[in-house]
């Protein structure tokens, strides 16, 4: 039984030893490193977990820092209480603190704090920018320096680069907006075009789904200000609430020239409630067009 038990520990050894090899180093207590080069550089950085190929390989004095992945934290050098997991999640943080990532390439550029991305490149590129959280594949994906953005759904928040505290909730929320600030988004593709408006409010699919520019906009409803590309300060309440809004307030667009449709008195300072036309959609690159060729009649 004695001899069963030594050749049972031999054989563990081995399969283990090239996990093991090249795995933590230094005085640092209170570390556990599993794969080939983890921690490899650590002197007395103390209660880290890191299992994967490099995982934490360059943390020197970072503390409490857990990754479970390859390349997981492998630039990490002094950063505390960060949470990686995944393929090559939190890879190029070094002395920030307090991220959580999982997925692969979730937080992959950050060097920025407080940061919370769950699934796959959710905040991939993000860099300085702090206390964002991202839930869902690409939230956030392209996110530099904006910081307190929340975005919840598949591609929710994805363009956005530069703007802050905006809140997107469901698959393609605000997916287009790069510099836009201070607008929420709950519905499926609800404010999806918006890349520099700011301050606007969609609840309800595909609420504001066409607007671009326009700000301080408030929609609630399936459709509501659905067709709005530009206009500004308009409420509408209901399901297809001012659905096919274009243009602007002083300066009326003409009748829609196909799909049956006919543009409504449009743009600023609008309320509208109740439902719209039950049947009708709009097409954002047709009440884009009638908004421009309406524009350009006023000045011709």
């Amino acid at each position: 039984m004695q001899v069963f038990a030594r050749n049972l520990i031999f054989i563990v050894l081995v399969v283990l030893s090239p996990l093991l090899s090249h795995a933590q180093s230094g005085t640092g207590a209170y570390n556990t490193a599993v794969g080939s080069f983890t921690l490899s550089n650590n002197t007395t950085g103390e209660a880290n977990t890191a299992v994967g190929y490099q995982a934490l390989v360059d943390n020197i004095t970072g503390g409490a820092n857990t990754g479970l992945g390859v390349n997981t934290l492998s630039s990490n050098t002094g950063g505390y209480w960060n949470t990686a997991i995944g393929l090559n999640a939190l890879y190029f943080n070094t002395t920030a603190s307090w991220n959580t990532a999982v997925g692969s390439y979730a937080l992959h550029s950050n060097t920025a704090a407080w940061n919370t991305a769950l699934g796959g490149s959710a905040l991939q590129t993000n860099t300085t920018g702090e206390a964002n959280t991202a839930v869902g594949g690409q939230a956030l994906l392209s996110n530099t320096i904006g910081r307190e953005n929340t975005a919840v759904g598949v591609n929710a928040l994805y363009g956005n680069t530069l703007g802050s505290w905006n809140a997107a909730l469901g698959s393609n929320a605000l997916s287009s907006n790069t510099s836009g600030e201070l607008n929420t988004a709950v519905g499926t593709s609800a404010l999806r075009d918006n890349t520099t408006g700011n301050s606007n409010t969609a609840v309800g699919a595909q609420t504001l789904i066409c607007t671009t520019t326009g700000a301080e906009n408030t929609a609630v409803g399936k459709d509501a200000l659905e067709c709005n590309t530009g206009g500004s300060g308009n409420v509408a309440v209901g399901v297809q609430a001012g659905l096919l809004a274009v243009g602007d307030l002083a300066h009326p667009a003409p009748a829609a020239p196909d799909e049956g449709l006919h543009a409504e008195l449009a743009g600023h300072q609008r309320i509208l409630l109740g439902g719209g036309p039950a049947s009708s959609r709009c097409r954002c690159a047709w009440a884009r067009n009638l908004a421009s060729s309406s524009r350009s009649s006023r000045r011709s």
